[in-house]
């Protein structure tokens, strides 16, 4: 699993017009776009694309954009 993917699948899932602007450091909360309807469309997304749930109290612990990826990933690697 590669950050960059994960960067443009997240960015086509809460529909960010400049998604090539995503870098990992990116606070993803603080995004123009981003609303309760976003993190619904990140939970899908994370469960249609990888298999695992992620729920609102992880999306309110984690920063970045690479926190996001790291939580994933771990948890990906744990199922």
């Amino acid at each position: 699993m590669e950050i960059s993917t994960f960067i443009q699948k997240m960015s086509d899932a809460i529909d960010i017009e400049q998604g090539d602007s995503l870098k990992p450091e990116t606070r993803f909360k603080e995004l123009e776009e981003w609303t309760s309807l976003e993190a619904l469309s990140l939970i899908a997304m994370v469960h249609d694309e990888y298999g695992i749930s992620i729920t609102n109290q992880n999306i309110r612990e984690l920063a970045t954009i690479e926190d996001l990826f790291t939580f994933v990933s771990q948890q990906v690697e744990h199922a």
